[in-house]
């Protein structure tokens, strides 16, 4: 089984505005932004273990202290450009505030994938703002979208003409009250730009590398190509758990959903593939000859 790390980073939200809050407003502002981060962590690392908890409510304007803790897998501890996936979450989560802001309330104009793996957002008014791939594609998720709008339309009830910040290991990023009614604007780049295709396969699948004590997914052959799979096929786990017998080579017959996102150009969206394993068929299987794994 691969080896678990945890890892943890801080980030704070500033309210301006009365010195007074209705808890209601301020319950669901926390709320929501635990829920982001939730939501961005796992439509990226799916297989992580997620928690946010405040540290302080600072005197002054409204400061909301967090601290976002994330348990992965080794192999998924460091996300891309080496940061830890719990500061980069924060990082991604602040980039989709700032889309929102860029676009000024209306629709992109233009969302494009360029040669570097990055997106490229364009407003009505022609600008462009670049953003890494993993905040544009949680830019256009459905949760996250609605979870933004959410904070976006509560911090406007708390001051109308207040300005806020997320402050994070890279300084304050500041949002006026104009950015604000931005961000509280709904739109529907989620519904017209990104569609996801879901196909239902059932067939064997040749055991790569098995989770023996967790639910983290599976490595598997599949055709001329090694995929990961989460199972969700409980009762198969959990005789797994108490002691099967499996190894590399072994198979399993399984029913599995592989989905992945399309573009309005019909294009599918690097690393949006994704594996889930819906029933496994009987019991793990041992091939009569030798299988090559690579």
């Amino acid at each position: 089984m691969e080896e678990l790390l945890e890892n943890q980073s801080q980030f704070s939200l500033r309210l301006d505005g009365d010195s007074e809050m209705d808890a209601y407003v301020l319950s669901t502002i926390i709320k929501n932004m635990a829920e982001l981060a939730k939501a961005v962590t796992l439509h990226e690392h799916p297989n992580t273990e997620v928690k946010t908890k405040v540290s302080a409510l600072n005197k002054g304007s409204f400061e909301i202290g967090f601290v976002l803790e994330c348990v992965a897998a080794y192999s998924l501890f460091i996300a891309g450009g080496g940061a830890p996936v719990a500061a980069q979450t924060i990082k991604t989560v602040i980039d989709v505030f700032n889309i929102k802001k860029h676009l000024k309330g209306k629709q992109p104009k233009e969302i494009k994938k360029l040669d570097n793996g990055s997106w490229g957002i364009v407003n009505e008014e022609g600008q462009t703002i670049n953003i890494p791939n993993n905040s544009g594609a949680a830019f256009v998720n459905s949760t996250v979208q609605g979870l933004v709008q959410n904070i976006g339309t509560h911090i406007h009830v708390h001051s109308p003409d207040g300005n806020f910040s997320i402050k994070n290991h890279n300084g304050d990023h500041e949002f006026t009250p104009d950015d604000v009614k931005s961000i509280a604007t709904p739109l529907l780049t989620t519904q017209e730009t990104i569609t996801r295709k879901v196909t239902t396969i059932t067939c064997n699948l040749v055991i790569k590398k098995p989770d023996l004590l967790g639910r983290s997914s599976w490595e598997f052959k599949y055709k001329d190509r090694t995929i990961h799979a989460k199972i969700e096929d409980e009762d198969f786990l959990n005789t797994v758990h108490n002691g099967t017998p499996v190894r590399a080579g072994d198979y399993i017959n399984a029913t599995f959903e592989h989905s992945i996102e399309i573009d309005n150009s019909e294009q599918p969206i690097d690393s949006s593939e994704k594996y889930f394993i819906k029933t496994v068929h009987g019991s793990i299987q041992s091939s009569p000859t030798q299988i090559d794994l690579t």
